[in-house]
């Protein structure tokens, strides 16, 4: 038996840096022995993994996608397997202190079609942020790094291992505790 499966995040970092990343892919391949199926791996934007999946480009989708009560109406989801908290990401230098009203008129960026985006659109564009979707979580920590964000909300495990603990990542750092929003997360 023959199962296409998306990592999100594989395909976030080897796109844009030619590396996989170990967790999800090592995750799936232990499954792929399990049910003794022969697997591959093929990319998809975040933004259409759920369309690409009722599609029937890929059979299982490997990601840290957030369970939402959206999201059961459009897919099967396992039992959660792990948690990891969203976070507000800027660099260490900004003043920011993770509430809404700290960020008026700052430049927040978003992953499209995400929970955070759904959090930021939520929480800090009422307070006056300026709310930006972007396609990958790479170009926004770009845009970061070249001062045409101030901050991000993000996964915390894959900013932690995908930016901050990289060189590019220095500077920057979590503000605030981890989001909290039983609606969205």
């Amino acid at each position: 038996q023959a199962v296409n499966l998306l990592d999100e995040r594989l395909y976030e970092w080897s796109r844009l840096r030619r590396q996989e990343i170990v967790h999800g892919k090592d995750l799936a391949q232990a499954l792929c022995a399990e049910i003794k199926a022969r697997c591959s791996f093929v990319e998809q934007d975040f933004k259409g993994i759920i369309p690409a999946l009722n599609a029937r480009k890929f059979d299982v989708i490997m990601s840290s996608l957030t369970i939402t009560e959206e999201r059961k109406r459009a897919v099967a989801f396992t039992d959660k397997y792990y948690n990891t908290p969203s976070r507000l990401l800027a660099r260490l230098s900004s003043k920011l202190s993770g509430a809404p009203d700290s960020l008026k008129g700052r430049r927040v960026g978003v992953l499209k079609g995400s929970t955070q985006e759904r959090y930021a659109q939520k929480v800090y564009a009422p307070a006056g942020a300026v709310v930006t979707a972007y396609d990958t979580q790479q170009q926004i920590y770009l845009d970061l790094r070249a001062n045409r964000l101030d901050a991000t909300v993000a996964d915390s495990v894959e900013s932690a291992l995908g930016f901050l603990k990289k060189p590019e990542g220095q500077g920057f750092g979590f503000i605030g505790p981890a989001l909290r929003d039983a609606e969205i997360f």
